[in-house]
């Protein structure tokens, strides 16, 4: 009885710890594949004109260009502060393109977007 008690709890612990791993063979999207995601889930909710989008495009490209560059000249977890100011300044440049209205309603469909993520265990 204690013998079937241990290997239970071993082969547990050792499926726990497999399944924390992560997923190694999935692929990270690329900058473009990302910014089409994004404008994409954003055209839904979100009304602009197609010059507007094209400038919206380039602010997600630069956005997800400086945060990968981030993640990738440091060893460890990246400079929270780092991250926010980048956050910050795409902000301000949407703000400034699609007012304060519009930037809201992007804010939270990315918030509702982390929501999903945190709750399915994935990571964006």
């Amino acid at each position: 009885m204690k013998r079937a008690i241990l290997v239970t709890m071993l082969a547990f612990f050792t499926s726990v710890g497999t399944f924390a791993q992560g997923r190694p063979n999935q692929e990270k999207a690329t900058v473009e594949q990302r910014v089409e995601r994004t404008t994409a889930n954003l055209k839904d909710k979100v009304t602009l004109s197609e010059a507007q989008w094209g400038q919206v495009n380039e602010i997600y490209t630069d956005y997800y260009k400086s945060m990968d560059s981030l993640r990738s000249t440091s060893s460890d977890k990246p400079d929270r502060s780092k991250m926010q100011e980048i956050m910050k300044t795409r902000d301000e440049k949407l703000q400034a393109l699609v007012g304060e209205e519009n930037l809201q309603i992007i804010k939270d469909s990315e918030a509702g977007k982390r929501t999903q993520s945190k709750r399915s265990g994935r990571r964006n």
